[in-house]
């Protein structure tokens, strides 16, 4: 039976966690990067025109120039009535509802996603995203429809002004429009996300791109990779998006293991230290390392320790939150670098921006850290 697709949205709510949360173009596609990971996908490709504006704006008027940036995985997929259950349920929490869980179902990932707004992020820069997904269990084609074969795929597009125009009823509902591969199959599981009409916002270059997505994921798997595709030619040469390498100073490096010891920078276990710490009767585990760079920093993106959760950045701090004039500061904030791993950031309490780009330092648990 067909599902008859709907939406309960405010348009407040778009314009709060879309418009004004998202507004570049890497972070919005970091968004469906993190959807695709807690699918299960292994790989991913984003397909956008590099260097480009995406709009220009002459008197007022902003005019679309006609690109297009796709985002597509080969993960588990939707079906149509997961795409009604899950996709177009804003807000729900994901890690706690019976069906899908805190971990994904084919890797066992500890998921990102937690509040169900990323799907919004699209709207920070477009007004079209359309969605088409494959999923469920495999039909082989066999019984009354032979056609029925490969994994049942879903086919919508969201409307930013059809969003807009809705009333102020509290049940009325959005209806997407109905693509033409709605309910039609795929052979492969997966999902491909389209964005369209767009505002005045420019993509960066690859090289930037890469670095700049480089930095939101600090994920080291060898079923993970994602790769950009410059979209304005016809045959463009991947790019992979790797992970950083920063040249340090010679002991200086502490790692952060998850057993709680911390190695020096001489390779023996810091006595001293510990990699987490202990508040209200339970550990706080933190891995990764830190270390002085080998020269003061000039990178943006390089500079100061990234802090992740569950691979996905949470802050980047040069000084986690301290005030100025402290003991070291200079060599503090032009040489201090690292990468931290602290998967108890959003796990019983969210200390986490929803932006994803600071922790919220005044929480007592923040404040220990």
């Amino acid at each position: 039976m067909s599902v008859e697709y709907s939406m309960r949205i405010s348009r407040l709510t778009i314009d709060k966690l879309g418009v004004k949360l998202y507004d570049k173009v890497s972070a919005v596609i970091a968004e469906l990067i993190a959807n695709a990971y807690d699918a299960d996908a292994t790989s991913v490709t984003v397909r956008a025109p590099t260097g480009k504006y995406l709009a220009t704006r002459n008197e007022g008027k902003v005019s679309d120039k006609g690109y297009d940036i796709e985002v597509t995985d080969d993960g588990i997929g939707m079906t149509p009535q997961q795409i009604q259950n899950f996709f177009l349920v804003v807000g729900a929490e994901r890690r706690i509802d019976n069906e899908r869980g805190d971990r994904s179902s084919r890797y066992h990932r500890k998921v990102m996603g937690r509040k169900g707004v990323g799907k919004l992020a699209p709207f920070g820069i477009c007004k079209s995203i359309e969605v088409i997904s494959a999923g469920g269990e495999y039909l082989n084609g066999t019984g009354k429809d032979p056609e029925m074969k490969g994994y049942l795929t879903s086919h919508i597009v969201l409307d930013y002004e059809g969003i807009m125009a809705l009333g102020d009823e509290p049940d009325e509902r959005y209806r997407p429009a109905v693509g033409k591969l709605n309910e039609s199959y795929s052979l492969e599981p997966g999902t491909r996300v389209i964005l369209k009409n767009f505002n005045c916002r420019k993509v960066p270059d690859s090289r930037s791109m890469e670095r700049q997505l480089t930095r939101r994921f600090g994920i080291k798997s060898d079923n993970w990779q994602i790769q950009l595709l410059d979209g304005t030619k016809t045959d463009p040469v991947p790019v992979r998006v790797g992970q950083f390498e920063v040249e340090t100073m010679p002991n200086t490096r502490l790692t952060f293991q998850s057993d709680g010891t911390v190695i020096g920078p001489d390779g023996n276990v810091d006595s001293k230290c510990k990699a987490g710490f202990d508040q209200d009767g339970e550990f706080r585990s933190v891995t990764g390392w830190m270390a002085y760079s080998k020269v003061p920093y000039k990178d943006e993106l390089m500079a100061g320790v990234r802090v992740y959760c569950r691979g996905k950045i949470a802050a980047q701090t040069t000084v986690f939150n301290q005030r100025a004039g402290f003991t070291g500061e200079h060599n503090i904030r032009s040489y201090l670098v690292g990468e931290l791993h602290a998967n108890w950031l959003d796990e019983k309490e969210d200390l986490i921006q929803t932006d994803r780009r600071d922790i919220l330092w005044s929480e007592e648990i923040a404040a220990v850290f």
